[in-house]
């Protein structure tokens, strides 16, 4: 699946969180969302940039993805930016929250991500979950703790 429109987004969205198969994503260029990609029902999800400019942005109102349930997300080559968790949570970018879970995330930027409590960029909570983050940068990222991961 390509994704480079916001209608392409939407049906991104909208496949995630109503089934539990596999989703093969090239990110092209840059979008905005409005609510996060949501993770669940052992999804496996995928999502590699292509090119140079291959961003998620949260508009500094919305967190970008929020994996649960034995879920899977794996990034790569994407810039991850102005995401920020709801009021009281943590997570900018990413909340990972539940059992088993499994987080790759690999040669991505994180910028700008802001979370009210820990993890600005990324935080996971669930017991038996793997996160992996492989060659990655954090700039302007924070939460209360001013960790970008937790």
């Amino acid at each position: 699946m390509n994704v480079s429109t916001a209608a392409q987004l939407a049906t991104l969205v909208e496949n995630t969180n109503c089934s539990n198969g596999a989703f093969v994503v090239s990110w092209q260029g840059a979008l905005t969302l409005s609510e996060p990609v949501l993770v669940g029902n052992s999804t496996t999800l995928s999502v590699e940039g292509v090119g140079d400019g291959a961003v998620l942005d949260g508009g500094g109102g919305s967190r970008l993805f929020q994996v649960s349930g034995g879920a899977s997300l794996f990034l790569e080559n994407l810039e991850l930016r102005n995401a920020s968790a709801p009021y009281y949570s943590g997570g900018g970018a990413i909340y990972a929250d539940g059992e088993d879970v499994s987080l790759l995330v690999s040669s991505c930027n994180f910028t700008g991500n802001r979370a009210p409590l820990d993890g600005g960029a990324i935080l996971s909570t669930g017991a038996g979950s793997i996160i992996v983050v492989n060659d990655c940068r954090f700039e302007g990222t924070r939460g209360m703790e001013k960790d970008p991961c937790r």
